[in-house]
C-alpha cells in the first residue's frame, strides 16, 4: 500500500470512529495516526497533548523534542516557535473552565473519561438513594447545591470532551479534504520549499539527483524503484560535499577516530552537525541523541543503496525519496542557523 492509500485509509478509520460516536480519547488517537502520516507535526504535539494532559508537559519534554526538532527544520525557529504556542494556546482553552476563575483540567484525554464516568455513577447514586422510599422516611444528606455541583462538574467534564473530539474531528475532515485535492500539510510545504531553494544554491547536483528520483518514483515499477534509490544515494552524497567537503580524519573527544574522505560521507554529515553546536540550535537539538541521527543515515544510506544492487519495491523507493527531502531539509536548516 503506497502512503497516500495508507493515509485515506487511516482517515476513513478515524471518520468511521467518529460516526460511532466513539470516546473522544479513541477519536484522538485516530487522528494522531493521520498527523503522523501527513508528517504534520503541529497537529502531532496538540494531539499528544490532549491524549497526555498538559498537566505532564515537563514531564513529556523529552518525548516532544524530536517533533520539535523536526518542525524547526521545516519551517525555522521562529515560524516554528510561533505554530507550537499557538497550538498550546487552543488546547489550554479547550480544557479551561470559565466559572472556576479560567481553572484548566490538565488530565489526559483518558483520565477525563473516566473522571467524568465516576462522577456520573456518584450523582446517579444520589438521585437513587434520594428518590427512593427509604430516603424520605430521613433527613436528606445531601442538599440540592451539593447535587447540583456534581452535576455541573460532569457537565464540564463532558464538554471539555466534546471540544477535543471536535478539535480532533474537524482535523480528519480538513485533512480528507487536503489529501483528495493533493495539498499538503503548510509545515511540510515550507520545508520542502525551503529546502529546493537552498539545495539550488548550496549542492544543486542533490537537487537534480532529488528531481531524478521523484521522476523515477512517479514512473512506478521495480526498476524505476531502484533508480529512484540510486539517484537519492548521489543525492546524500553530493549533500555531504556541498556541507563539509572530504578531508583528513577527526578524533572526537573520546579518542575515536573517524574517517573524513570522499567514501565516508555519512561520518562527515555526522562531524557537520557536530561542528555546528552551539551555533544551530536545531543542531544541538540533533546532537542531544546522535545514536539517533547515526540510525537515520545508516538505515536511510541502506535503503539508497540497496536500489543499486537489487529491485526495490514502489513503497521502499517513495520511503527513500521522502527521507531523503527530510535530511536534507533538517541539515540545511543547520547549516543556515550556523551561518
Amino acid at each position: 500500500m503506497n502512503p497516500n492509500a495508507r493515509l485515506l485509509s487511516a482517515i476513513d478509520e478515524a471518520l468511521t470512529v467518529a460516526a460511532s460516536n466513539a470516546a473522544a480519547s479513541v477519536l484522538a488517537r485516530n487522528a494522531l495516526r493521520v498527523a503522523m502520516l501527513r508528517e504534520d507535526f503541529v497537529a502531532q504535539f496538540w494531539l499528544r497533548l490532549e491524549l497526555e494532559g498538559v498537566r505532564t508537559m515537563e514531564e513529556s519534554a523529552a518525548r516532544r523534542r524530536p517533533l520539535q526538532a523536526r518542525l524547526i527544520a521545516l519551517v525555522g525557529e521562529a515560524e516554528a516557535r510561533r505554530a507550537w504556542t499557538e497550538a498550546l494556546e487552543a488546547a489550554i482553552s479547550r480544557r479551561t473552565i470559565k466559572r472556576k476563575a479560567d481553572a484548566v483540567m490538565g488530565h489526559s484525554a483518558v483520565d477525563l473519561e473516566l473522571f467524568a464516568d465516576s462522577l456520573q455513577v456518584m450523582l446517579d447514586n444520589i438521585v437513587d438513594q434520594e428518590s427512593s422510599p427509604m430516603a424520605l422516611r430521613g433527613p436528606q444528606q445531601h442538599g440540592e447545591k451539593d447535587v447540583s455541583e456534581l452535576a455541573m462538574q460532569v457537565l464540564e467534564i463532558r464538554s471539555i470532551l466534546e471540544r477535543l473530539r471536535n478539535a480532533a474531528h474537524t482535523y480528519v475532515l480538513e485533512a480528507e479534504v487536503d489529501t483528495l485535492s493533493g495539498v499538503v500539510p503548510s509545515v511540510v510545504a515550507k520545508g520542502r520549499a525551503f529546502a529546493e531553494g537552498e539545495l539550488a544554491k548550496r549542492a544543486p547536483d542533490a537537487l537534480a539527483a532529488l528531481d531524478m528520483a521523484e521522476t523515477n518514483v512517479a514512473i512506478g515499477g521495480v526498476e524505476a524503484g531502484s533508480m529512484a534509490a540510486t539517484c537519492c544515494r548521489r543525492a546524500i552524497k553530493a549533500l555531504a560535499d556541498a556541507l563539509y567537503p572530504p578531508g583528513t580524519s577527526v578524533t572526537d573527544d573520546k579518542g575515536v577516530t573517524r574517517e573524513m574522505d570522499d567514501k565516508h560521507y555519512r561520518n562527515r554529515l555526522t562531524q557537520f552537525v557536530l561542528d555546528s553546536r552551539g551555533r544551530s540550535h536545531y543542531a544541538d537539538l540533533v546532537t542531544s541523541n546522535l545514536t539517533v541521527l547515526g540510525m537515520r543515515l545508516k538505515s536511510l544510506d541502506d535503503l539508497a543503496s540497496k536500489g543499486v544492487h537489487a529491485e526495490l519495491a514502489s513503497e521502499e523507493a517513495e520511503a527513500c525519496v521522502a527521507g531523503t527531502w527530510a535530511l536534507a531539509t533538517e541539515l540545511l536548516r543547520i547549516d543556515e542557523q550556523a551561518s
